[in-house]
């Protein structure tokens, strides 16, 4: 009861609603557009939130940055922990693989670079925590505005020269702040950004109007970006053409929820909050290193496909998928050895 007294709801419900978009992204509901030859005002409704939920990983980073790099730790101890702990994670993952398969080519081959990518950009965030820390203390808010305005109008132009086919060397070196593959910076700029708008909730209320507009611009520049890609280049950027533009929204997302005082009145719901958000990096590995999200869906679409759309089957797994993870997690974690970790 001691460490729920002094819970942070904020980032705790941050938590949830970014592990509900990682479920959105790997359903039918994100890429359903490749599939429209002709699509309506319906579709184009329905492609808002399929470029909203690209906003999962960085709002997981983001709650990272908030919560680590105001601390000051010593590398040897306190950072190596942290890394060693995250690590005892990811060679887990691939002995219980390891016992499922017997092969140890595709263990190796798994540990080096068949994880889910969100894996190995965390574990290159922790390794570099100390130089993080040190751009954040030392940047002057000046510095940030900058830094923020250089990493929306690059993905912009990232996202526009995709489309036209265009190679632009000066952008490709702007890394680790914007990257051609959108989500290989996401590791940087994001805890970054987490970091900034958790300490200075001022300057994001005062900004807030602002920031939504740009966010509606944003979102609406993406699809028109993805049309014309999927006309000119068959949809061969859609993928990026959403990572683009995960900025502004995903600051509008954290900073909205981290800003409020309370998250809510009911006492019901902090608790519901409580509970739940300690099992999003279980429900995280459920989700990214089995197959039980895509046999949930089939159950769905076998019971339900003939009478409803497919989007519609996707929200109802995304719902159920929510509570069976969350059950499964809950009950993993009452193993001490388990919980330490995940």
């Amino acid at each position: 009861m001691k460490n729920e007294i002094h819970r942070n709801y904020q980032l705790d419900f941050v938590r949830i609603v970014a592990i509900l978009l990682v479920f959105y992204n790997h359903y039918y509901c994100y890429d359903f557009f490749l599939d429209s030859s002709n699509p309506g005002i319906l579709h184009y409704i329905l492609l808002i939130p399929s470029i909203i939920c690209k906003c999962g990983p960085t709002l997981f980073f983001m709650i990272s940055g908030a919560l680590l790099l105001n601390r000051k730790e010593n590398y040897s101890s306190d950072v190596l922990r942290r890394v060693k702990k995250f690590s005892v994670v990811i060679f887990a993952i691939v002995f219980l693989k390891f016992c499922l398969n017997r092969s140890f080519s595709n263990a190796v081959s798994l540990l080096l670079n068949g994880l889910n990518w969100y894996f190995y950009a965390y574990l290159g965030f922790l390794l570099l925590l100390p130089v993080y820390r040190s751009i954040a203390a030392n940047l002057k808010k000046e510095d940030w505005k900058y830094i923020f305005i250089l990493v929306i109008i690059t993905n912009i132009l990232f996202s526009i020269f995709r489309v036209l086919n265009i190679d632009v060397a000066v952008l490709n070196n702007l890394q680790p702040l914007a990257s051609p593959w959108a989500s290989s910076a996401w590791q940087c700029i994001f805890p970054l950004m987490g970091y900034f708008i958790i300490e200075n909730k001022e300057l994001f209320i005062k900004y807030k109007k602002k920031i939504f507009s740009g966010c509606l611009l944003s979102i609406l520049l993406s699809m028109v970006l993805i049309r014309i890609d999927i006309k000119k280049n068959g949809g061969a950027n859609y993928e990026m053409l959403h990572q683009y533009y995960t900025i502004l929204p995903s600051i509008y997302i954290f900073g909205s929820i981290t800003a409020k005082e309370k998250i809510s009145e009911n006492i019901y719901l902090e608790k519901f909050i409580a509970i739940c958000a300690p099992l999003t990096f279980g429900m995280f590995i459920l989700e990214t290193q089995t197959n039980l999200g895509g046999i949930l869906f089939m159950i769905m679409y076998q019971l339900l496909g003939v009478k409803i759309n497919r989007i519609l089957i996707s929200w109802i797994a995304i719902i159920l998928k929510f509570i069976i993870f969350s059950i499964i997690v809950y009950l993993l974690r009452l193993i001490p050895l388990v919980r330490r970790y995940i």
